[in-house]
């Protein structure tokens, strides 16, 4: 059985389609907004508590930016190494975008999953909590509470002053 990939922030869409996404209980947050929930306390001590915290904002801002279709926030805040193998890996697997570029793609990204219906009308639920953290590199795992889809566990690092996604490691070749 050939394993497809399908690019990272697809995935987290098409997890939350299959698994039939909740959160439309909640009256607090209106539909299509993510609803982050408040991170539990880490199961490990992080080496630099503020960049585990710096983390999780991140990763809340960049879920929030690719569920909203905001491709250049997403692209803002992912590296520029994560972007280019995104693209490469679809593009073996013949997800080739039209455009060039990461706002082309991650437009392209949404707009395939719209076709395929993973988007969801409910927001999603989950909890991102940091892991790992040391002043340059960090990881966050995401608890997608509502579908129940597995969790993600995001590397980051610091760019140029700045936290940004730098790979999805539960993704083959992240």
């Amino acid at each position: 059985m050939r394993l497809r990939y399908v690019p990272a922030p697809l995935g987290l869409l098409l997890a939350l389609a299959v698994a039939g996404c909740g959160g439309a209980d909640s009256d607090a947050t209106p539909a299509g907004t993510p609803t982050p929930t408040p991170a539990s306390p880490s199961p490990v001590t992080l080496q630099d508590p503020a960049a585990g915290a710096a983390a999780v904002r991140v990763t809340r801002r960049y879920l929030a930016a690719f569920l909203a279709g905001d491709a250049r926030a997403v692209c803002r805040l992912q590296s520029d190494r994560f972007v280019r193998e995104q693209i490469d890996r679809a593009v073996k697997l013949d997800f080739v975008p039209t455009g060039t570029g990461c706002v082309a793609f991650v437009n392209e990204v949404v707009a395939t999953a719209k076709k395929a219906k993973a988007t969801t009308p409910a927001a999603p639920e989950y909890r991102v909590t940091a892991t790992e953290a040391d002043a340059r590199t960090a990881k966050v795992r995401v608890d997608y509470l509502s579908s129940g889809a597995d969790p993600d566990t995001y590397a980051l690092v610091l760019s140029k002053g700045t936290w940004v996604v730098d790979a999805n490691l539960d993704v083959a070749g992240s």
